[in-house]
């Protein structure tokens, strides 16, 4: 009677055959009644608890960053980036001058002329560059020209802007270029009323601190009014 219950794994006669085992048929009935439901639900269970902490994280995380980023800090606690106008006056306005080579940072426009490359540096000047090897071009010096945006070359002179006005240089010696003339607002003045970019936020610009020339990106301790 208690055979028909439980069958002991047990070696079937070697005549009947490969040997066989099997499992107590109690045992994998409550298996398979109760154990894999529960093995199932438990896994639901912590995936979902799992995926509950990790959208807390992320929604932490998040609040995080809009609170340090967007708002107001501690002073000298900086929280976020934007342009600031660069203005300039007339009576600001610094002389042309002849300066030590420098670093490129904000690259212009480039003009080739006889071995020599001139190479605009915004709104600051323009790099002389010997280019007699051109595997090994050399810069030999930087001529200082004021919020200098545009340049171009004939018949040995250079000609550029020097913010609204029009400068004329010599250039028989590229390395000490001499003005020869200069016409006073010969471009119009345009002031710029937004960074050339999309998407950020500015300063707004104030008519009465000058002609607005360019932009800098700065780091401010709370979110200008105006965006672009």
């Amino acid at each position: 009677m208690l055979k028909g219950l439980f069958i002991e794994p047990r070696r079937q006669r070697e005549h009947q055959g490969s040997p066989r085992y099997s499992v107590p048929i109690c045992s994998w009935f409550f298996y398979r009644k109760f154990i894999l439901p529960l093995k199932a639900t438990f896994q639901q269970t912590l995936l979902s608890t799992l995926k509950m902490v990790m959208k807390l994280v992320y929604v932490t995380l998040f609040i995080g960053l809009l609170f340090f980023s967007c708002t107001d800090g501690p002073a000298g606690f900086y929280t976020t980036q934007a342009y600031v106008p660069v203005y300039m006056n007339d009576s600001a306005l610094e002389p042309i001058s002849m300066q030590a080579v420098r670093p490129t940072k904000n690259a212009g426009k480039i003009y080739a002329y006889e071995h020599y490359i001139f190479q605009n540096e915004v709104n600051e000047g323009i790099h002389i560059i010997d280019n007699a090897q051109p595997e090994n071009p050399k810069k030999i010096a930087f001529l200082h020209i004021p919020f200098n945006t545009e340049m171009a070359i004939k018949d040995h002179y250079l000609y550029a802007n020097y913010l609204n006005d029009l400068v004329v240089l010599d250039l028989h010696d590229p390395q000490q270029p001499q003005i020869v003339k200069r016409i006073p607002d010969a471009f119009p003045s345009i002031s710029q009323k937004y960074p050339p970019y999309t998407g950020v936020y500015f300063e707004c610009p104030d008519p009465e601190k000058g002609t607005v020339v360019g932009w800098e990106l700065k780091t401010m301790d709370k979110l200008p009014n105006c965006r672009r």
